[in-house]
């Protein structure tokens, strides 16, 4: 029970600091340019992330499940940390965008590889769905935490606020008691390029279908979030975006909600399949 405490705890942190971080992000980003810039913004998260990927891939293997999460956890602190103490420049909102979602696709992706090391598959059926309402709930109280600090303090505060969720789920995940294969066991497998292993979705049809529905499901992210974002700019004055932003968070969480309570049920239920267009239909609503 201490473990899935500790990691609800560490999800929940982590997605409250994302959407505190995320708030202040497009705020600034549209308040400091065009909507349009999107699109490069897009093309340039993209690029980053094959770089930033095999590294995290690296550090995975050589430190462990959770000593990656912990180590990617206080780097995303620091980041955030030095974003608040710097001048909000075309260029600096520009790079928070990119860092802000660089930061969150590998948290929440070395998180569930936590996740995968710390519980049984028996477990997992059963815990899963219950831990993933720790991620829900933490996008409902990082919206609450923005909306509050937006009524007392500058924009530039959250940034600071989002370091220190940060810094609270890493201390948490220290207290995971993981134990971790020795990386010296399977040197051949740690140094395996990445080549020949990507290559198997051509012949796994099943790799393959997952493949296109990840795709499918950023690709109908993408393109929604591109039209709110540019309707809300031509909307609202500089000034409205962080309270809108912050307000926009919270429903979409609560909205949420009740897919969050169907979550145990789907994970022992349902196929697969569904699952996973179960897991579209969130992409979409988050992005609404």
């Amino acid at each position: 029970m201490k473990l899935f405490l500790r990691a609800f705890f560490v999800l929940l942190l982590t997605i409250a600091g994302h959407t505190v971080l995320e708030t202040a992000r497009d705020a600034l980003f549209l308040s400091k340019l065009q909507p349009q810039l999107l699109t490069l913004v897009y093309v340039t998260t993209a690029l980053v992330m094959v770089l930033v990927t095999p590294l995290s891939i690296r550090l995975t293997r050589g430190a462990g499940a959770r000593n990656a999460l912990v180590v990617s956890l206080l780097l995303t602190a620091f980041g955030a940390a030095w974003f608040r103490i710097r001048p909000p420049g075309s260029g600096t909102v520009f790079a928070l965008y990119v860092f802000g979602a660089l930061s969150a696709t590998l948290l929440v992706g070395q998180f569930w590889l936590l996740a995968g090391t710390l519980f049984s598959a028996a477990q997992s059926r059963r815990l899963f769905g219950p831990l993933a309402s720790g991620g829900v709930l933490g996008a409902i109280g990082g919206a609450g935490l923005a909306s509050l600090l937006l009524e007392v303090a500058p924009l530039r505060a959250l940034l600071g606020a989002a370091a220190l969720c940060y810094f609270a789920a890493a201390l948490v995940a220290t207290k995971m008691p993981v134990e971790e294969a020795p990386a010296a066991a399977s040197p051949s497998t740690a140094a395996t390029p990445l080549g020949p292993q990507l290559s198997k979705l051509r012949r796994d049809p099943f790799l393959a279908r997952l493949s296109a529905i990840a795709a499918l499901s950023i690709a109908v992210s993408v393109v929604v979030d591109y039209l709110f974002k540019v309707r809300v700019s031509s909307s609202l004055a500089p000034e409205q975006l962080g309270r809108f932003f912050a307000r926009y968070q919270c429903r979409a969480a609560f909205r949420l909600s009740p897919q969050r309570v169907r979550s145990p049920f789907c994970s022992t239920r349902w196929s697969t399949t569904k699952m996973a267009w179960c897991a579209i239909r969130r992409s979409a609503v988050l992005s609404s």
